[in-house]
């Protein structure tokens, strides 16, 4: 009797999503994620160089090396796992990779994927047979480790994807044991422990935002009349909808479902809308629920602050003045100052804190719930704040100047 061998188990090395079918005003950023996943050094003066990576002799300082994590942040609906996934398949298509994996860590989610649960995911699509996958976390890391060097010394390289991670750990035991691979995460959280090149991703300029508006709804029908017809109303609807590529694709989705809508109508609407968040659902998407797992597991202070920072009657405010809001020390209200801006609820530009748009509204929000919750006596303290903290935030731009 002839004995075969056992075939080898399947492998699902090409599992990136599909890139977004436009991606209106991201080339610089494409450009920037490309840089740290090209497969050599690259040179802080050449960004665009290529060839090996030279020996450490005649390595000139300018020079970096390989990165093997790059992580892309940013505020909710800001479009950053689209940018992965276009900077993933433009990388893949260009020969620089063989192969993909990918994974939701759905980090913000109720129930995030743990390490373990994505280890054997990746393992699995290693080709590694259920049967041989180790129970301890630790071990599974060690087997797909392995897995990752055994295709490195057949000449195979993996882009690897962890899309919506919530944090470091999250992340950290999918991480390559060497830089023959590369690592590329998407979080609402900067995550600045993994040594990773960061990439800070903001909201569309007002000239992209337009275009992804007039793009997306010309792919729906290219006879639209509306793309051609809309005028100024279509620079009016992407500012209120704060130039957030979400809150764009919700807006083309209302006017797809609204055929004979024009564009100034639904930006009238919009811009009366009793609540902008509560508009800005088209069914399957919403600008608030995606805030909402942003803020959901804010410990209490810090929404706490979060909500009163909507008090702010101007654009942004100074430390000062933030400390007095919270009646707290300056020591204390940076830290969570801090934690804020890791998460992208809150900006800091020379050392002023602001929001977006959308967020501050949301924040606001966020501060009317909680008053139900408290006594009448707290109704006033926060009034009586806001009117403080509009003195306190024109003394902080007073002493700036």
């Amino acid at each position: 009797m002839t004995v075969h061998a056992p075939a080898p188990l399947p492998t699902a090395l090409d599992s990136l999503p599909a890139a977004p079918a436009m991606l209106s005003g991201r080339e610089a950023e494409i450009a920037h994620v490309l840089s740290a996943l090209q497969p050599h050094a690259v040179s802080r003066h050449d960004p665009d160089s290529s060839g090996d990576t030279p020996d450490a002799a005649s390595t000139p300082r300018d020079v970096l090396p390989p990165v093997l994590v790059t992580s892309i942040a940013g505020l909710a609906g800001v479009g950053k796992t689209a940018l992965a996934l276009a900077a993933g398949h433009a990388a893949t298509g260009a020969g620089w990779f063989n192969g993909s994996l990918f994974v939701d860590l759905h980090g913000y989610d109720e129930s995030p994927v743990q390490p373990g649960q994505a280890l054997e995911a990746f393992l699995r699509a290693l080709g590694v047979g259920s049967d041989s996958i180790p129970a301890a976390v630790e071990e599974r890391a060690a087997m797909y480790r392995s897995e990752l060097a055994a295709l490195d010394r057949e000449g195979q390289r993996l882009l690897i994807v962890a899309d919506n991670a919530s944090s470091a750990d999250q992340v950290r035991l999918l991480l390559p044991g060497n830089h023959a691979h590369r690592f590329l995460i998407t979080s609402r959280h900067t995550l600045p422990t993994l040594n990773a090149r960061l990439v800070e991703l903001g909201v569309l300029e007002p000239r992209a935002a337009a275009a992804l508006l007039r793009q997306t709804l010309q792919m729906a029908n290219p006879d639209d009349p509306r793309t051609i017809e809309a005028g100024t109303g279509i620079d009016e609807l992407a500012s209120l909808c704060g130039f957030l590529p979400l809150a764009l694709h919700i807006s083309v989705a209302l006017l797809i479902l609204e055929p004979h809508q024009t564009v100034a109508e639904l930006a009238a609407e919009l811009a009366t809308a009793r609540s902008r968040l509560g508009f800005l659902d088209d069914g399957e998407r919403a600008v608030r629920a995606s805030f909402d797992l942003s803020c959901r597991r804010l410990p209490p202070d810090h929404a706490s602050l979060f909500s009163l920072m909507a008090l702010n009657p101007g654009p942004d405010m100074g430390l000062d003045a933030v400390a007095v809001l919270a009646d707290r020390p300056v020591p204390a209200v940076r830290a969570i100052l801090r934690s804020l801006v890791q998460a992208h609820l809150i900006e800091c530009v020379n050392r002023r804190w602001s929001m977006h748009d959308l967020v501050r509204e949301y924040a606001t929000e966020l501060g009317h719930s909680s008053l139900n919750e408290r006594p009448p006596s707290w109704s006033l303290l926060v009034s009586g704040a806001g009117v403080m903290f509009g003195w306190g935030a024109r003394a902080d731009r007073e002493r700036d100047r």
